[in-house]
């Protein structure tokens, strides 16, 4: 029977669903990175798939595994293909089935897939497990839930690409802070512009504004706080900013804008017209 009419898990976890004739069980999962697991049965046979770290940030490592159970005595069948459906970000990296390394048969954009030939039945390897190992990628959704599931040939094809867990690639959230400017800031004046980024590591970039133009990048020290000289070529109303670009474990973010007057350079004072000490000496 094919599994393509199943619906994916929704609602509090650890809910059961039965759609389509299979019952479907949810584990818990938490906000902090850590296994998710979703279970269901199709007939005979249960199928548990878990992730090992179901909220991973971009650049690690996740394994999803898939086990499959029977509790058919009668019949003696044969899983020849497994196609783990994943994440288009995700790149594959190694695959074992009953621990034991396996050579990828083929892979797309969101499937990887092995072939074989395991036979399954009660009596006779009542179980398999298959694992895909993966590395999130840098271009992966942040904070979106991604699909995942898998699709197998034994007996016929049955298709469970929605089946889950999903897997929610995190970064850590930032706030950017720009210091109060100098007041009676004026043409030519070196001016620095201090920005201090929560949740930041040092070494990170720190661009600031002039309104869209970029005046310059700083790195962030060990307080966390990047600091560039801004020397003003215009008298007027000039907008600054700061902007954390984020980095792997990061997000981006900005600070308010804040609105400076700049003035002209006071002219230079006409010849002969020095203080007494220098018209007279001393």
């Amino acid at each position: 029977m094919s599994g393509t009419n199943i619906r994916r898990r929704i609602g509090a976890l650890g809910a059961v669903a039965v759609a389509s004739g299979f019952a479907v069980t949810a584990g818990a999962g938490v906000a902090s990175a850590a296994p998710d697991t979703v279970t269901w049965t199709d007939g005979d046979h249960t199928f548990t798939r878990t992730i090992s770290d179901a909220t991973p940030y971009p650049g690690d490592t996740v394994t999803v595994s898939t086990k499959f159970e029977t509790n058919a005595f009668a019949l003696i069948e044969y899983i020849t293909l497994v196609n783990d459906v994943h994440p288009e970000c995700f790149t594959f990296e190694s695959v074992e089935v009953d621990g034991t390394p396996y050579d990828l048969d083929s892979q797309d954009a969101v499937g990887a897939q092995i072939t074989g030939a395991w036979e399954w039945s009660k009596s006779r390897n009542p179980s398999h497990t298959f694992e895909f190992t993966y590395e999130v990628g840098e271009n992966c959704d942040v904070n979106v839930p991604l699909t995942t599931g898998m699709r197998y040939y034994g007996g016929g094809s049955h298709a469970y690409n929605t089946m889950g867990p999903t897997v929610t690639v995190t970064k850590d959230p930032t706030t950017t802070a720009l210091a109060d400017v100098l007041a009676d800031v004026q043409v030519g004046q070196l001016v620095p512009l201090t920005a201090t980024v929560t949740g930041g590591s040092t070494g990170d970039d720190v661009e600031f504004y002039d309104g869209g133009t970029k005046i310059g990048t700083a790195q962030l020290g060990s307080l966390r706080m990047a600091t560039l000289d801004w020397t003003p070529a215009t008298g007027g109303e000039h907008r600054l900013s700061a902007k954390y670009v984020g980095a792997q474990r990061t997000q981006s973010s900005e600070s308010s804008v804040q609105t400076v007057q700049v003035s002209s350079a006071p002219n230079a004072e006409p010849p002969g017209t020095g203080s007494a000490t220098n018209i007279f000496g001393s």
